[in-house]
């Protein structure tokens, strides 16, 4: 005797449709998310004296170096304190009583940055001579970019910005874009001298 298929109602159907996709939804899921933390842990090498282990994506940022707050706010990271000073208008809304409380370039409000706790804290220029301090709170790069080799510095900063905070394609894009304003500039600049 054959074995039959046994005939669905519409109703049946539709349960067994929706047990499907759900499967499939947490299947995606799943994937997306052990994907997204498979970059963890990061040894990061930057300009200070040894590497800095990041465990995980970090959530409280604190960032004193304004070339590194105009990276991450390009790739859409939120910072959760800034040093006081002067903002470009783009950035205006760092210059706010809850997010320039981290103290000044120079001087780190150390009790305050205790008290936000964060994963992460990003120095350069001048205020890298706090980095070992700050070493102490969290961990801290020194992402100082080096004037002899400006724009391979840049270049590796803007990608390190991204492989830190998940967004490797946008950082990706983002340098691209950079790269041919840089480039651009520097044929302007060739043309006009030789002009």
């Amino acid at each position: 005797m054959a074995y039959q298929l046994p005939i669905l109602t519409q109703k049946e159907i539709v349960i067994i449709y929706g047990h499907f996709l759900n499967i499939l939804i947490i299947l995606v899921f799943g994937f997306y998310s052990v994907a997204s933390f498979a970059n963890y842990p990061l040894t990061i090498e930057h300009a200070g004296k040894k590497p800095v282990v990041i465990k995980q994506k970090p959530k409280k940022v604190v960032v004193f170096d304004l070339g590194v707050l105009d990276t991450i706010t390009a790739l859409d990271v939120e910072v959760t304190a800034v040093a006081k000073g002067v903002f470009p208008d783009y950035l205006a809304g760092y210059n706010t009583s809850d997010k320039a409380i981290a103290g000044s370039l120079f001087k780190p409000d150390y009790a305050k940055l205790k008290d936000i706790k964060p994963d992460l804290i990003i120095v350069g220029g001048r205020s890298r001579k706090a980095l070992d301090k700050l070493s102490g709170i969290a961990p801290t790069i020194d992402l100082t970019v080096n004037a002899d080799t400006f724009v391979p510095s840049v270049k590796r900063n803007v990608l390190l910005l991204g492989s830190i905070f998940d967004k490797k394609q946008q950082a990706k894009s983002l340098w691209e874009k950079l790269n041919s304003k840089i480039l651009t500039l520097q044929v302007k600049q060739k043309v006009k001298v030789q002009g």
